[in-house]
């Protein structure tokens, strides 16, 4: 959100995301993937990823305007990674929706409410089962479930995954841009050991949409639209995700008038 001059507080973006799962493990349609080992890597591999990751500059407040921009532009590639456990720990302490990681006294209160009062639990807590557990899923966690679950190891959480990929259009909006939609499939599962290569490229640009949503954006003549293409690949080259995004960037002159 943001406050307006009169005090008002409007919303600069909207998150409304719909998430399919495949069917429980012995279902028709589970998942099946062989277990794969974490990867090891050389020297030379780590010291590449570390390069690739200092190396990233974010636009800031320089603003990048949507007369500068032309289909076939390339983002700069953005490395995330190698994935360790903490990064699940990290993501977990700092994401919002996540009410089933609790712990003490809150885990054993959730605990009792999922076996003799579900409907007690606090909304977001869903399936109240996950409460049972104390960690949700723990496929996330434990390597042995994670591979009943037909994972090929412990694997990484989707909106997080989505998240990174944002980071790359952020990092290339800068501070006068906003990101407007991200469509994005997970196409393979990234576990323990390893690292996104993140690509995007411009694939087209038009007006910004009409009525624009967030409201904060009330006025799309000052605004264009770009689509932007994006793929991950893990450190064995197999493509993970693919997404389309659209942002909109700020028309010249529309800054100071």
């Amino acid at each position: 959100f943001r406050t307006t001059a009169l005090g008002a507080r409007v919303p600069v973006a909207i998150c409304d995301d719909t998430v399919v799962r495949p069917p429980g493990p012995g279902q028709e349609g589970a998942l099946a993937y062989a277990s794969r080992p974490e990867y090891q890597y050389s020297a030379g591999e780590l010291a590449a990823i570390e390069a690739a990751v200092l190396a990233v500059r974010r636009r800031g407040p320089e603003p990048r305007y949507w007369e500068s921009v032309m289909p076939g532009d390339e983002l700069d590639r953005i490395v995330k990674g190698p994935y360790t456990r903490m990064s699940m720990l990290c993501y977990y302490m700092g994401a919002a929706g996540a009410p089933n990681n609790r712990a003490f006294d809150m885990w054993w209160r959730n605990r009792h409410l999922a076996f003799t009062d579900p409907g007690a639990l606090p909304d977001a807590v869903n399936p109240s089962a996950y409460a049972g557990t104390g960690v949700t899923p723990l496929g996330h966690h434990e390597g042995k479930i994670a591979q009943v679950l037909g994972m090929p190891g412990v694997y990484d959480n989707g909106p997080q995954r989505t998240g990174l990929l944002i980071s790359c259009l952020t990092n290339w909006v800068g501070d006068h841009g906003f990101v407007y939609r991200i469509r994005h499939r997970l196409r393979a599962p990234v576990i323990l050991g390893d690292t996104l290569f993140i690509d995007a490229a411009v694939t087209g640009t038009g007006p910004a949409p009409a009525g624009s949503d967030p409201p904060a954006l009330l006025d799309a003549a000052r605004f264009g639209a770009v689509t932007i293409d994006l793929v991950a690949s893990n450190q064995l080259g197999d493509q993970v995700s693919a997404a389309t995004a659209v942002v909109l960037l700020p028309r010249r002159g529309a800054l100071s008038s």
